[in-house]
């Protein structure tokens, strides 16, 4: 400081160890003797009031150490990442050497650009760690031998997770400046799955040079993005934003805002099971020609992939093989306004054109938001706003702020679980099939293909009972792929799942949905009187015509009850509301086992008892509306005896068992509190 008072300006640099930490916490690099005046009296004072060991501590943590483009490398944990691509507590006492010596110098002692001087600075500081001690002259001569060892410029340049990472900052940003991230030491806990995030890296990366490779098409040309969601938290377990996964430019997962053609479907086909009482899965759909003029004279003539329309065909099939005449008579009919909201509810904020177009995926979405809308499906009709932060602590590891889960209620449980069971069609006998070829087909997954005009996008999103996934592919020139959503996406998509635990079974279906047998127009086929049809799931609140083939059979209900019906008891059961409003087929069942277990108990009473029986008493014809009231009446009265003599021989039946010593549990009575509310 001398010196620069002198000269009158700034001629030297040097500092101790505490003015270095406090030009990097508290003032920018640019020279001045009011800055340098500044440093002193501050450090002054910072060594008044803290110990020269945590000084030093501090300064390791916020010592700059080089350079990664636009981002600073700050102490030493970070810059081992940086330079060795491992922790510093595995690090080795010379790659430690080389660190401290960079302390001096990042840029002039850079290892990359100019190597050979950071080899002589690594081994000076290695003469000064024998010299105190620190290492033996035998591992002093071992370490001087060794090569400098740090990662390739390329992979060290890069971080692991730059697509994930982005997300993250934007969820810190409204809670931490980029000074209290940089130089506070905090500790974030994010949702990243690094097994998850590794098999999608490699499902991205192959999967486009394949789709290359076997479908002719440029080398490099394609591009890819995926965001993969747990179902129930929300928590993003893995995020790719390019096929070149640590590639830290364009993030395609976040910010590749392209249409997403007939993704947007299912919120078309849900707006409809909304209204029970108008539409369920099996409600026929007029899959015609359609012509919409608008205002401007602009004509709107939608066709099928196929280039054919296909008459009525029910609602869930129509989902199934994505037909858009179907969809956009359909979306028409409910209109637009109430489609639109229904996007929104699924948690979709991208901005939706006010034209019919808008149901075929005229609609531009980032992948990101995508999985947050088929999150929603998956999830029941419950929204969880997807997250990758859920906690972040001071350095000593104390927490200081716990992100928890947001959800709220956008679509009611029964026309979600209606929507699922047409997706699961779409991957069992629609678009969607080719992954059941990979995927094992006890899992139920459910998804939808998208491809937009002239093959410049294929999408696929899906999900499985627990993770949901989306993965677009196309060109960042907006060119051709030749790629539908089917032959593109869905194969890395189907990569992906395969590598991915999932729960085996049925979807259990909420309460008000229950299970009919349908015929191909959408008549109810009453199991009792019919056989066949195709069992579909409807609301309790939906009303199904019954099939012309059944009715007529009711007529001779009474006969065949009177006189029994041994073709009646052939027929195919009934299934049971699986669950629905009224009785739990499970709690019925038991209720049965009971009534059951006690007829059987009463019969044996009776036989021990030895009960004469009485005569037959003749048929008896009340003539007047007076006799009918007393027979009633009687009747009555019996049946209350009979209930009170059961319920006392039951009574004397348990204390029997308690006095000869039955356990406990064999010795409850039979009626149990309900299991639903």
């Amino acid at each position: 400081m001398v010196a620069n008072v002198k000269a009158g300006e700034v001629v030297q640099g040097g500092s101790t160890i505490t003015q270095q930490l406090v030009k990097n916490i508290f003032f920018d690099h640019k020279p001045s003797l009011w800055r340098k005046f500044n440093e002193a009296l501050m450090a002054v004072l910072m060594e008044l009031h803290y110990e020269k060991g945590y000084i030093l501590q501090e300064y390791i943590n916020e010592v700059w150490l080089g350079q990664q483009g636009s981002r600073a490398i700050y102490g030493f944990g970070l810059a081992s990442e940086f330079y060795f691509q491992k922790p510093l507590d595995t690090l080795e006492p010379h790659q430690i050497a080389l660190l401290v010596g960079l302390a001096k110098g990042a840029s002039y002692y850079n290892p990359w650009r100019n190597p050979e001087r950071a080899l002589e600075r690594r081994n000076t500081v290695l003469d000064v760690m024998q010299e105190q001690g620190l290492i033996t002259a035998e591992q002093h001569r071992v370490y001087k031998d060794k090569p400098l060892e740090v990662a390739s410029a390329g992979a060290a340049a890069q971080n692991p997770y730059p697509a994930f990472t982005e997300r993250l900052l934007e969820e810190l940003r409204p809670y931490y400046s980029y000074e209290e991230l940089r130089t506070s030491g905090l500790r974030v806990y994010t949702t990243l799955a690094p097994s998850v995030q590794k098999l999608a890296e490699d499902a991205v990366s192959g999967g486009a040079a394949k789709l290359e490779k076997d479908r002719g098409i440029q080398a490099d040309s394609l591009q890819a993005a995926t965001v993969l969601l747990d179902n129930h938290s929300g928590d993003v377990l893995a995020m790719v934003g390019d096929r070149r996964p640590h590639y830290p430019g364009f993030n395609r997962a976040l910010e590749a805002r392209r249409q997403v053609g007939s993704l947007i479907k299912p919120a078309v086909y849900l707006t409809a099971l909304e209204r029970p009482f108008d539409y369920n899965l099996a409600t026929l759909i007029d899959d015609a020609p359609i012509r919409i003029e608008g205002d401007n004279g602009e004509v709107w003539m939608p066709s099928n992939f196929d280039k054919k329309a296909h008459g009525q065909v029910p609602l869930y099939m129509a989902l199934a093989k994505s037909y858009n005449l179907a969809t956009a008579r359909l979306g028409l009919d409910l209109g637009l306004q109430n489609v639109r909201q229904t996007i929104r509810r699924l948690g979709v904020q991208a901005d939706l054109p006010r034209v019919p177009s808008m149901l075929l995926g005229a609609v531009e979405m980032t992948p990101y938001e995508v999985a947050n809308m088929y999150q929603t499906i998956a999830n029941g009709g419950e929204h969880v706003e997807p997250r990758t932060l859920l906690a972040v602590s001071n350095a000593d590891g104390e927490q200081v702020q716990h992100f928890r889960r947001r959800a709220n209620r956008g679509v009611d449980a029964v026309p979600a679980y209606l929507l699922r069971f047409a997706l699961e069609k779409a991957m069992r006998e629609g678009t969607g099939r080719s992954a059941y070829r990979i995927l094992p087909g006890s899992v139920s997954f459910a998804g939808k293909t998208g491809t937009t005009n002239d093959y410049r996008d294929s999408w696929f999103a899906g999900f499985s009972p627990g993770v949901t996934a989306v993965v677009w592919l196309g060109r960042d020139d907006n060119e051709r792929t030749s790629l539908t959503g089917s032959t593109g996406a869905l194969t890395i998509w189907t990569e992906i799942m395969r590598q991915l635990p999932h729960r085996h079974g049925r979807i259990q279906a909420p309460r008000g949905v229950e299970y009919k047998p349908v015929n191909a127009r959408g008549q109810y086929m009453n199991p009792e009187y019919c056989r066949g049809g195709t069992e579909l799931p409807f609301s309790y609140e939906t009303r199904l015509q019954p099939a012309p083939e059944c009715a007529g059979r009711d007529r001779w209900r009474w006969f065949r009850d009177l006189f029994g019906d041994d073709e009646r008891q052939e027929a195919a059961p009934r299934e049971e509301m699986t669950p629905g409003w009224g009785i739990d087929p499970r709690e019925r069942q038991r209720r049965e086992e009971r009534e059951r277990q006690l007829q059987e108990q009463l019969r044996r009473d009776d036989e021990m008892q030895q009960v004469p029986q009485t005569e037959e008493e003749p048929l008896q014809f009340p003539q007047t509306e007076e006799d009918l009231y007393l027979q009633e009446e009687r009747r009555a009265e019996e049946e209350r005896r009979i209930l009170e003599e059961r319920r006392r021989r039951n009574e004397e039946i348990m204390r029997e068992r308690r006095q000869q010593g039955v356990p406990v549990e064999e010795a409850q009575p039979w009626e149990e509190e309900d299991q639903w509310p």
